[in-house]
C-alpha cells in the first residue's frame, strides 16, 4: 500500500503548524510528529513479514533496473554489474540461456536458507529530545522501521539465554520494538513526501554486540572452571543460564545474523520507501558528514556501515545534498554543503 498520497493532505494541513516543545529550548515542527503517525496509520496494521537470503539485496536492485528485460551485457556498462557477480545472481544469469534478465527471472529465485523477520514501525525524537540527543539531521521525529526476530529464533533464546523473560539483550534507550517482539537491528528514516525524497539516518544494531559480551564472559566463566562439567557451568548474574547455552547460542544460532543483518536491515529500509511509502530517492549518510549533522563527537557509528555497506549497494558518492537537510543545516555546515565540501550517499532508481 502506498500512503505518499495519503499523507500530503495531512502535510499540506500541517506545514504552517510549528508548537514549542516544552522540554527543549529547541524548536520542533509538529508536521514532522503528525505526519509520521499518519504514515504508521496509512500501513497495514498487521505484522509485515520480511524474509531475507544472502545476496538479496541484489535481487531487488536488479529486479529494478532491468524490469520487463535487459540484457546482461548493458547491466555490465552500469554502476550496478559488481551485483551479478554475486553467487545467487550468478546461479540465475548461469540458467539464463538468451542473455537477457527479467525482473521475473530475480523473484523466482529460490535460495537454499532463508530467514524470517517481522517489520514493526516506531518514532524516535519526539518526546521533548533536541537533534543533539536525538541524533537527528534536523528537529524533529525519525520514523523507525524495526527488523524483529521471528517466534522461531525467540523459542530457542528464551530457552538458552532468557528463562525468566528478563530480555538480556534489547537496549531499551534505543528505539526497539515494545509490543511483544525482539529487535534485532533497526533503520531511522527522515522522510520528505513533498518532494519524494527519504534519508537513511542510521541503521543499527544492540542485540549482537550485547550477545558478544556474553560470550566473551561466558567463555572465562568455562576455561576457569576446567575442572567442572562444562555443562555445570553458570553465568553470572543470570539466574539459571548456563555458560555453554550461551555460547551456543551466540555462536551457532546468531552466527547467520551477524554475518547478514547489517545487509538485510539496509535491504527492508529500501523496500520499505520502494514499495510502502512509494519514495524511490533515497539517501544515506556519509561517515564524516553524517557524524558533522548529527553532532557526534564520540563513539562514532562503524565506518563500515557508511562506506562499504552503501557501496555494497550500489550507492553514488556525491556532494550533491538534499535540500531539505541544508534548509535545516547550522550555518557552518550548510556553507561547506553548498560549496561541495560535505558527501552524501544516494541511490535513485
Amino acid at each position: 500500500m502506498l500512503v505518499a498520497e495519503q499523507c500530503h493532505a495531512v502535510l499540506q494541513i500541517l506545514s504552517s503548524s510549528q508548537f514549542r516543545c516544552d522540554r527543549t529550548s529547541h524548536w520542533v515542527n509538529i508536521m514532522d510528529i503528525a505526519l509520521a503517525n499518519e504514515v504508521i496509520a496509512c500501513l497495514p496494521k498487521d505484522r509485515t513479514q520480511f524474509n531475507y537470503y544472502e545476496d538479496r539485496y541484489a535481487a531487488m536492485l536488479l529486479e529494478r533496473l532491468v524490469g520487463e528485460g535487459m540484457r546482461v551485457s548493458d547491466i555490465k556498462s552500469t554502476r550496478f554489474a559488481k551485483l551479478l557477480q554475486r553467487p545467487a545472481i550468478r546461479q540465475i544469469v548461469a540458467r539464463k540461456g538468451d542473455g537477457i534478465l527479467t525482473n521475473m527471472d530475480l523473484l523466482a529465485a529460490t535460495p537454499s536458507c532463508m530467514e524470517h523477520f517481522v517489520l514493526t514501525l516506531g518514532l524516535w525524537g519526539w518526546k521533548g529530545r533536541n537533534a543533539i540527543w536525538s541524533q537527528t539531521s534536523r528537529h524533529g521525529v525519525n520514523l523507525v522501521l524495526q527488523m524483529n526476530f521471528s517466534r522461531q529464533h525467540d523459542q530457542i533464546y528464551r530457552k538458552l539465554v532468557d528463562p525468566k523473560g528478563d530480555q538480556p539483550y534489547a537496549v531499551t534507550v534505543h528505539p526497539i520494538c515494545m509490543r511483544g517482539r525482539n529487535t534485532l537491528a533497526w533503520a531511522r528514516l527522515d522522510l520528505e513526501l513533498d518532494s519524494g525524497q527519504a534519508l537513511i539516518e542510521e541503521i543499527q544494531n544492540d542485540w549482537l554486540r550485547e550477545a558478544m559480551i556474553d560470550l566473551k564472559v561466558a567463555r572465562e566463566e568455562l576455561a576457569a572452571s576446567s575442572d567442572r562439567e562444562p555443562s555445570a557451568v553458570p553465568m553470572p548474574c543470570y539466574a539459571d543460564v548456563k555458560a555453554l547455552d550461551v555460547v551456543h547460542y551466540a555462536e551457532q544460532v546468531l552466527g547467520v545474523y551477524r554475518r547478514i543483518w547489517a545487509e538485510a536491515m539496509l535491504t527492508a529500509a529500501i523496500w520499505f520507501l520502494w514499495e510502502e511509502i512509494g519514495i524511490h530517492h533515497i539517501w544515506y549518510h556519509d561517515h564524516e558528514t553524517g557524524a558533522r549533522l548529527k553532532r557526534i563527537r564520540w563513539h562514532k557509528p562503524p565506518r563500515s556501515l557508511y562506506t562499504d555497506l552503501p557501496k555494497r549497494f550500489c550507492f553514488l558518492h556525491t556532494s550533491e545534498v538534499p535540500d531539505f537537510i541544508i534548509e535545516r543545516a547550522q550555518k557552518r555546515l550548510k556553507q561547506r554543503m553548498k560549496t561541495g565540501k560535505e558527501h552524501f550517499w544516494r541511490l535513485y532508481l
